[in-house]
């Protein structure tokens, strides 16, 4: 009897598993047409039914560096600058090594109105940035793990070594790895702040003024246009705080901003 109920809930783990795997390879085969079929549209410079595939594409819940760039090329032939470069952005946080994404933002943004010189930062920040946003926040994890094990087995060399030499080197590779790792967990923690949690926006409508309270009754403090982008903070009654690349804060619909 225990045989045959062992033997039976193997049977139905199996079977889930099956049908799991089936229903995985079945949407992602979908998912790979739905992708040809806007690829094809916009080859043949349908840009509207290439802009429709990609965008139901991304609502059923498919995320990739590449339908991003290609829903933001598929935006720029069609003349809408501030879409275009919110999935450029998209596309750019996935995959943020990628050269041909970093060209086309170059390309769009040479088109916006608003030029804005960012605030100085202090020398250390602007390294930290750099460092951030030079690969991902989960390889710079992995970096750090990799680090703490490296430090583990130097510190098991120094405990089992009989060798003074051998010591003198393991403890100063502990030392290195652990000073290393400390690092590469501070970098991945700005990498990860940055892709994750720190909202950017990118301006919609072709002007928006910029209030300097939420409402409609606030003052105008400045002017954006199509393709401008603000760092975004809490939303307010519809209006959403941002901040300029140069420091100005200030509230806007939050009909006239995406968030990337």
């Amino acid at each position: 009897m225990k045989k045959k109920i062992k033997f039976g809930i193997s049977f139905w783990i199996l079977l889930c598993s099956f049908c799991t795997a089936w229903l995985n390879v079945a949407a992602e085969s979908k998912e790979l047409e739905l992708f040809h079929q806007g690829n094809i549209a916009y080859q043949k410079d349908d840009f509207s039914t290439a802009i429709r595939t990609y965008q139901i594409l991304i609502k059923s819940g498919y995320r990739s560096s590449e339908v991003y760039f290609n829903l933001g090329n598929a935006y720029f032939k069609s003349d809408s600058l501030a879409k275009a470069i919110v999935n450029y952005e998209r596309a750019k946080k996935l995959n943020p090594e990628d050269e041909d994404i970093d060209v086309n933002l170059k390309t769009t943004s040479i088109r916006v109105v608003d030029k804005m010189d960012p605030v100085p930062q202090i020398f250390y920040k602007r390294w930290l940035h750099s460092l951030s946003i030079a690969i991902t926040s989960e390889s710079w994890s992995i970096l750090f793990l990799v680090l703490v094990w490296l430090s583990f087995i130097a510190a098991l060399f120094y405990i089992l070594s009989n060798s003074i030499l051998l010591k003198k080197i393991s403890f100063f590779l502990i030392f290195l790895f652990l000073i290393c790792s400390g690092a590469c967990f501070i970098v991945a923690k700005e990498s990860h702040s940055i892709t994750e949690i720190d909202k950017q926006g990118i301006v919609t409508a072709s002007s928006a003024y910029i209030k300097s309270s939420p409402g409609e009754k606030g003052n105008d403090l400045f002017i954006l246009h199509e393709g401008a982008k603000v760092d975004a903070f809490e939303v307010l009654n519809g209006w959403q705080k941002i901040r300029t690349a140069n420091g100005s804060v200030g509230w806007i619909s939050i009909g006239q901003l995406e968030i990337i």
